[in-house]
C-alpha cells in the first residue's frame, strides 16, 4: 500500500489572466505591485500603465525584453507580471525565425542573392510560419517556453496577461469564450494554457471586477488549486483590490 500524499502547494506559482480591453486587468495588477514591494510588471504596451501607480518596466521590442530578463536573472522577485503575452506571441515569431535561420535546415532561409541575412523589417523577410505543414510554429513555441523558464527563475510567482479578440462577452459569462478567442497565434496559445497553474477570465460588472475560474463547456478557465477551482471571485469592488482572495498569504495593510 502507498501513503496518501498531502498537497504541497498552497499558492499559485503561475497564473494566466485574460479578458477584453478596459476590464481592469492592468488596474488590479498595478495594485498588486504596490502591495508587494518585491514585484514588477513588464509592460509591452506603450501606454498600458501611464495612468497607474505601479512598479513597472516598459519594453518596446524583443531585444529590450531579452535584455531585461537577463538583468532580472538573480532578482528573486515575489511576483513577475508579463502584460501582455499577446505581444510576446508576435516577438516569438520574429525570434523563432532567427533561430531557424541559424539552424542547419534554415541556413538558406531569408538570404539574399549574396547570402546575406534578410532581417525583420527588411524587404523580402519571410516568417518561419510560412514553412510547410506548420513546421515553423515549433520554433516560436520553443522561444515561448524558454521565456517561461526564465520567468520562473526570476520570480516565485508569475502572472501572464493576454487579450481577448474583440467580441461581445456578457458580464456574467453568459457567452461562450473558447480558446480560439484568446488573441494568440496558432498552436502557440496552447502553451501558456498548459503550463500555468490557473487560468482566470477577467470581466467587469459595473464598478466591480471579477476573476472567474469557472470551468464551462468550451470556456478556457480553471485552476489546479482546490480553493480557487470553479470559483468566481470579485477581486475589486471599484475602490479596494483584494488580492488575498487569490493569494491568501498576502498581508493586506
Amino acid at each position: 500500500m502507498f501513503d496518501i500524499v498531502e498537497p504541497t502547494d498552497e499558492q499559485l506559482t503561475s497564473l494566466l489572466l485574460y479578458g477584453l480591453p478596459k476590464t481592469g486587468k492592468s488596474t488590479i495588477l498595478a495594485d498588486l505591485t504596490v502591495k508587494e514591494s518585491n514585484s514588477l510588471v513588464i509592460s509591452t504596451d506603450p501606454k498600458g500603465y501611464h495612468f497607474l501607480k505601479a512598479r513597472v518596466k516598459q519594453v518596446d521590442d524583443y531585444k529590450e525584453f531579452n535584455k531585461l530578463l537577463d538583468e532580472l536573472a538573480d532578482s528573486k522577485l515575489k511576483y513577475l507580471i508579463i502584460d501582455t503575452v499577446t505581444q510576446l506571441d508576435i516577438w516569438s515569431e520574429i525570434v523563432g525565425t532567427y533561430v531557424y535561420m541559424k539552424s542547419v535546415q534554415g541556413k538558406s532561409f531569408n538570404r539574399d542573392g549574396k547570402g546575406n541575412p534578410i532581417l525583420y523589417g527588411d524587404d523580402g523577410f519571410t516568417s518561419v510560419y510560412n514553412l510547410a505543414n506548420g513546421a515553423g510554429y515549433q520554433y516560436s513555441r520553443e522561444v515561448m517556453m524558454e521565456w517561461f523558464r526564465k520567468f520562473q527563475k526570476i520570480a516565485e510567482r508569475v502572472i501572464l496577461v493576454a487579450h481577448v479578440k474583440d467580441k461581445r462577452v456578457e458580464s456574467k459569462l453568459q457567452d461562450i469564450v473558447d480558446v480560439a478567442d484568446i488573441n494568440l497565434t496558432g498552436k502557440v496559445k496552447s502553451i501558456w494554457s498548459s503550463v500555468v497553474d490557473g487560468i482566470g477570465f477577467v470581466y467587469r460588472d459595473k464598478t466591480e471586477c471579477y476573476i472567474s475560474f469557472e470551468a464551462k463547456q468550451d470556456v478556457i478557465a480553471g485552476c489546479r488549486l482546490a480553493r480557487l477551482s470553479n470559483q468566481n471571485i470579485m477581486i475589486s469592488d471599484g475602490t479596494t483590490v483584494n488580492w488575498d482572495k487569490i493569494y491568501s498569504d498576502i498581508k493586506i495593510k
